[in-house]
C-alpha cells in the first residue's frame, strides 16, 4: 500500500486515543522516526525487533513505510546530474574559509 493507494487515509486514523502501542509504549512517531534505520538495517536486534512488531500490528505504519520506501525508489531512480565546476569551486571555498 502507498500514499496514493485508497485506504490509507482511514489506515492513518490512530485506533485508539492513545498514539502508543505496546507494553514499552512505542509511539507510532517513534516507529516512523527509526524507519531509515530500520532500511538501513543500521537497529540494534532489540530495536529492529520491536520495529517489526509494531508493524506486524499496525496498518497506518505499514502503509507510512510502504510510502517511504516507494520514495526511496523514485529518488533513487532520479537521473543524477553534475554540478557546474562554479559550484564546487564555490563550495572548496567556503569549506575553506
Amino acid at each position: 500500500m502507498t500514499f496514493f493507494d485508497s485506504g490509507v487515509e482511514r489506515a492513518m486514523q490512530p485506533a485508539s486515543g492513545s498514539g502508543a502501542v505496546g507494553v514499552a509504549e512505542v509511539t507510532h512517531a517513534t516507529i516512523r522516526d527509526q524507519l531509515s534505520d530500520y532500511l538501513d538495517n543500521s537497529l540494534t536486534e532489540l530495536e529492529r525487533r520491536r520495529v517489526d512488531e509494531h508493524l506486524e500490528r499496525c496498518s497506518a505504519c505499514r502503509a507510512y513505510e510502504a510510502t517511504f520506501r516507494a520514495t526511496l525508489r523514485a529518488v533513487g531512480a532520479l537521473p543524477r546530474v553534475q554540478a557546474p565546476a562554479s559550484a564546487k569551486r564555490r563550495l572548496r571555498e567556503i569549506s575553506q574559509a
